[in-house]
This record gives C-alpha cells, structure tokens and sequence, in this order.
C-alpha cells in the first residue's frame, strides 16, 4: 500500500483522539493523500479497524483513554493493522500489549507532520504476519566504537562507517545502535528522533524481538537505520545488562552490519561488548591525555590480553602535520598506548562541522573529505583480514 504526501494512492487512516479539532486532525484531514476517519470512541475505532484492516491508525494516548485495553482490543480484531502510536511515558503492560501488533510504530510528544507522514509511510510498507523477520541463521558483523575520552569524534566516525558499509555493492542493511543512554549524540548527528523508549527495553529482556526493533528503528534518508534512547541522565533508567546483551543478540540477526556506539565509562555489559564484537574500535585523538586515557581502556576491558595482541584497535583521529614538531608522532601513540595502532583519520573540521550541521555523513554532506577517505581504508582493513580467514577450498592441493 502506498503512502505520503508524495504518493497518488490515498492512504486510509483511522485517528483515535479525545479532541477530533486538534491541528494534528485538522493537517491530515487537509492532506490529499489521507482519507481521515476520527473516532471518539473505541467502539468507533474498532468497528472500522473491521471493516477495513489495512488502515493506519493513529492512536493519541490521551491522560483518559485506557491504551492497554484499546491495543488488546485492536489486537484481538487483527495483529496486522498498521498503526502509530502518539504520546508519552507508556506503561509496561501497554509496551508488553505492543509487542503483539506487527506493525506499530511510536512516537512521542510534541511530534511533527513530517515524522507523522514518515510513520504512516513505514508501518505501512512492513509485511503482514511479520513475526519472523529475524532469519534464525543470520548473523550480521558487529563493530563496537567509543572514545577513551569525550568529544573524540567516535560518533562521527561511526556514522560514517555504517553510511559507507550501507552503500556497498550489495545494499546490506546496516544500523547504528546507541548504548550511550547518559549523553549519545547519534540522533543528534543525523538530525533525527530517537525513537528506542527506555520503557520499551525494560520490559521482559525475551520479549525483544525484531518485531519490537523494527518498530522503534529511526530510518535516516541516507539508508542508514538507527535504534537510539532519548537520553536520561538518571541511572535507575538505564536497561539491564540482559536488555543491552539482548537488543545487540536480535540486531545482529536483523543486520548485515550492526555498529554500536558504547560510552567510555564502564557499564555492566561494556566487557562483554567488547568480547562479543566482531571489532571494537577504539577512537583517540593524538594528545597525551587521550593516549594514557586510550592505555587505561585497554587495560580495563582487555587486561588478559598479552603486550601487543589486544582485540582492541585503536584508531587515531583528527591526525595532522605539524608544523614545528610539536605534535605527537604514531610512534609515540604506540609507545603510549603499548600496542600498536590500527589505522588513522585525518582532520578536516570543516567537513566535519559541515556534516553534523546538515545531519548527514560525511560522505553525503562532503564526498571529497579526507574523512570519508580514510574511513574506507579503514573499513578495507577490516574486512579483508575477515575474507582471508574464510576456509580454503578443499580442492586446493597442499603445499
């Protein structure tokens, strides 16, 4: 079924709302490419869900409407009605009600007609009886980024890795997962909402699955697919390490590439990240402070690796030349560091403003950036030593 405003097939929306005259009502009921039916009354909403079960609807959580009991009832009509779900604060059980609906997406307050427009358009494309998405033999490469200290350009870099693995001749799909709950800037990067609730991880950590993922996945216009939290600066709120351990586990089943931006600080399952990632990369800036900090990391989360063998890589960043001899060499990271160093990325500020400005990767919003250069030499590195440890044929004959 074909949606949005640029669409010439008229999408049927039935809005559930306890003020039919709000602006929200009133814009889709101007759009061309809607036909609007608004309910009062559950009894309404649910009459029309039967009669016709392949239109969207727009579910407003007022303070009154018992959410719970309208997705059990929408539910019980038909799992695969396509719907949105606007409002703030969900309760467990309603998250848990959800989880049953196959084709649901949420959006929290105040949103605007274009993230509407573009909710309509991706719960109706996702695929009736799509409980499962996840291919039971899939398994998608994950590479973990962080910086040892803040504003090390990790997020930066892990966008632009994900935009350009999305991009490869076969079109993987690649998504960005953001695990810094206190102060994760991915959304931020590409300009987008973070649609992953808090509520909907600390729900039972078996209940996640590509279903729910799919329902809360923010899908940038350059390709790239993000699962990023608002961020809180409570603790308490954070997800479990089982909740964390389980997104990552149904991801990378989902996922051709999974990229995970973790936060420098220890977290109770930033070891078994590390452990568990295909690559973790360690981004650090060519400054004495971010080498003894980048050393620190490693030890603490790769203290059983021998001198020189970690799983670590460290890239350094922002490198440039110096003028006067001032700078510290790759020679003199190695030596900081005690390991030796993985790959480098040059600075160019301007792009990289440029790109953060617009919401876009680096690739996108400067193509001829040394940025972007760079960072496919990196992702060259580290997909060739993957191809060459594949298992020879058997016809090969020994040497």
């Amino acid at each position: 079924m074909a949606t949005g405003a640029n669409s010439s097939t008229v999408t049927a929306l039935n809005v559930f709302t306890e003020t039919p005259g709000t602006e929200l009502v009133q814009s889709l009921s101007q759009n061309p490419s809607y036909r609007v039916e608004v309910h009062a009354t559950l009894e309404s909403l649910i009459a029309a869900i039967s009669k016709d079960q392949n239109a969207v609807v727009i579910f407003e959580a007022g303070t009154s409407s018992d959410i719970v009991r309208a997705l059990s009832l929408i539910g019980d009509k038909s799992t695969d009605t396509p719907g949105i779900i606007i409002g703030d604060n969900l309760p467990i059980s309603a998250v848990r009600s959800l989880l049953l609906l196959h084709r649901w997406d949420i959006l929290e307050l105040p949103v605007s007609l274009d993230a509407l427009d573009q909710a309509i358009s991706r719960v109706s494309v996702i695929p009736a009886n799509n409980t499962d998405t996840a291919a039971s033999n899939k398994q998608g490469k994950c590479w973990a980024f962080t910086s040892p200290v803040g504003g090390g350009g990790s997020t930066l870099l892990a966008v632009e890795t994900a935009y350009q693995l999305s991009q490869s001749a076969s079109k993987p799909r690649t998504c960005i997962i953001d695990m810094n709950f206190f102060d994760g800037s991915s959304a931020q990067y590409l300009n987008c909402e973070p649609n992953l609730t808090l509520s909907a991880l600390a729900t039972d950590p078996q209940r996640i699955d590509a279903v729910l993922l799919n329902a809360l996945t923010t899908r940038h216009d350059s390709g790239v697919e993000l699962l990023a939290t608002p961020r809180t600066a409570d603790p308490a709120e954070f997800p479990t390490r089982t909740a964390v351990l389980r997104v990552l586990d149904v991801a990378c089943e989902v996922y051709d590439h999974v990229i995970v931006d973790i936060p420098r600080w220890p977290m109770p399952w930033t070891k078994d990240v590390v452990e568990g990632a295909d690559e973790t990369l360690l981004i650090s800036e060519l400054t004495v402070p971010a080498l003894n900090a980048a050393r620190d990391w490693i030890l603490d989360f790769d203290n059983d690796a021998l001198p020189g063998m970690t799983r670590i890589k460290t890239i350094l960043n922002r490198k440039q030349k110096s003028m006067f001899g001032g700078g510290v060499t790759s020679e003199q990271a190695e030596k900081a560091i005690q390991q030796r160093v993985f790959g480098s990325v040059r600075s160019d500020w301007a792009s990289a403003v440029a790109a953060v400005n617009l919401g876009e990767p680096v690739s996108v919003a400067k193509p001829n950036s040394v940025i972007a250069k760079d960072v496919a030499v990196l992702i060259d590195g580290l997909i060739k030593p993957a191809r060459a440890s594949k298992p020879k044929s058997k016809n090969r004959r020994a040497a």
